[in-house]
């Protein structure tokens, strides 16, 4: 009777062992924490289609039974854009592309064979449903519709030497590519047909040291991180500068080296820190506001971010490279 009983103490202790651990896995993860207001919530980690229980598309299936292999989930991710329920994360050590279609439950790889993708580092879903995939080393910006059909090549008679970050202005649609080698931004029309270009090597206002991410709000202010010179930079929709700031050091609402930016729909500024494992969020003055993350595994976590997007609804996607994955935060508006 004794042993008897001894088995239901330890039967009820094992699942009061299960249950907390249970409840401690979905313990909510915000910043700042507690007794601060609440401004970032942490809704999810991306890996694969798997996180999301999306179904694989038929095609998928067909690419997976080809090659001998599940792309399950994320080799090396580098790059995310978001628009309309669709996620595209580049992939630079399987030199494609993962679409992640919410709206529609389904999931694809895409490894073009039209073109040998090397080095797909910018990604960009302008506002007439094209997908505009930046390749560095190619030194090229291909156009794909969003299912992943290749379109043809974006401004092909620029002589790129290095483009990396791109972004089409909610204002007059026009497209606008960072040149980081260059040390440029170049304006075009949604055609293809240069506009302008804008600045030249240097440190001076209007003036770049391998300038990487770029941001364009509702108003046509551009942001670009000007990421040697350790600042970001705003200019006009016409490519006048406005100002400028940030400065290079280990503090915090320091740079060391900006590489993606993005803004919320109040108009705070999100950058990701190649070195500081830590998204930093500023008011268009320059101003600090707050930073969630640190280098980790866990979530909420960072271990070189390299790309950020934020949607209409202002869920945050943070690339999260070297932990191989996307992680998703929700800002927690005034109203």
């Amino acid at each position: 009777m004794n042993e008897h009983r001894i088995k239901k103490v330890i039967f009820f202790l094992l699942i009061l062992i299960f249950v907390v651990s249970e409840v401690q896995g979905v313990e909510e993860i915000i910043f700042p924490p507690p007794p601060e207001k609440s401004r970032i919530r942490f809704l999810q980690e991306l890996r694969g289609p798997a996180d999301l229980k999306i179904k694989k598309s038929f095609l998928t299936k067909i690419w997976e039974f080809l090659v001998g292999e599940e792309p399950e989930e994320f080799g090396h991710p580098f790059a995310v854009a978001v628009r309309d329920e669709k996620i595209v994360v580049t992939d630079t050590k399987k030199r494609g592309f993962h679409i992640f279609d919410l709206g529609r439950n389904n999931y694809r790889i895409v490894v073009p064979r039209v073109v040998n993708l090397s080095s797909p580092v910018g990604a960009h879903i302008a506002r007439d449903g094209r997908l505009f995939i930046v390749d560095s080393l190619l030194k090229k910006i291909f156009i794909f519709d969003i299912a992943g059909k290749f379109q043809g090549e974006f401004a092909h008679l620029f002589p790129f030497q290095r483009p990396t970050g791109i972004f089409s202005s909610p204002y007059d649609g026009s497209l606008w590519v960072v040149d980081t080698l260059a040390h440029q931004v170049i304006s075009f029309n949604p055609a293809g047909e240069k506009l302008f270009i804008l600045g030249k090597r240097g440190t001076k206002e209007g003036e770049f040291n391998y300038p990487t991410g770029i941001t364009i709000g509702k108003d046509g202010r551009i942001y670009i991180c000007d990421t040697l010179n350790a600042r970001i930079q705003m200019f006009s929709p016409v490519g006048k500068f406005i100002s400028a700031f940030g400065k290079r050091g280990d503090s915090t609402g320091d740079f060391s080296h900006p590489k993606a930016i993005a803004l919320d729909s109040e108009g705070h500024l999100y950058v990701v820190d190649g070195l500081f494992d830590a998204i930093q969020i500023f008011d268009e003055k320059g101003r600090l506001l707050l930073v969630f993350g640190q280098r980790g595994s866990r979530r909420g976590e960072f271990y070189v971010p390299t790309s950020l997007c934020i949607d209409e609804s202002d869920r945050i996607f943070v690339v999260d490279s070297y932990n191989q994955r996307l992680q998703i935060f929700q800002y927690l508006r005034e109203y």
